[in-house]
């Protein structure tokens, strides 16, 4: 087998043979830090976002909780002995914060041929600021829970 000499003249041309760079480049490198680094604080920011709108829909439920209690424990009193309206006070410790009022409402959540048994009522509860949630509960109860 005979072998090919190399030719003299690729010798001659030092720039016919550029090799690539076979790293980063100090640009390459920089632009992917800020890349990586705008993407994470737009990931941060939905994420806080997120949690914010957790932590609100958390609080509402609570309040919601507390104010289907409140009017349990007011409705089985208000059977026993009936109730002088409006009724207001605070809730139990660790509530003891939040306030509620419940009152009589001029509404026409009862029909007219039974405005003279049932009574659409609201209960209010609060946490006494106000810029606080406010959540209202709208119910009827029999005339006979209320004090004349």
């Amino acid at each position: 087998m005979a072998r090919r000499a190399k030719s003299s003249s690729t010798n001659n041309r030092p720039f016919l043979h550029l090799r690539t760079p076979q790293g980063f480049l100090l640009i390459e490198a920089t632009l992917t830090i800020v890349v990586i680094a705008v993407s994470l604080v737009l990931i941060s920011r939905g994420v806080s976002g997120s949690l914010k709108a957790l932590a609100t829909i958390q609080y509402d439920d609570r309040m919601l909780r507390l104010a289907e209690s409140t009017l349990q424990e007011v409705e089985t009193t208000a059977q026993q002995v009936p109730a002088s309206l409006p009724l207001s006070g605070t809730l139990n410790p660790p509530d003891a914060a939040y306030q509620w009022t419940l009152t009589a409402l001029p509404t026409v959540l009862v029909p007219e041929e039974l405005s003279g048994t049932l009574r659409s009522m609201t209960l209010t509860v609060n946490r006494g600021t106000a810029s606080a949630p406010v959540v209202r509960l709208n119910t009827v109860w029999p005339i006979e829970w209320i004090a004349q």
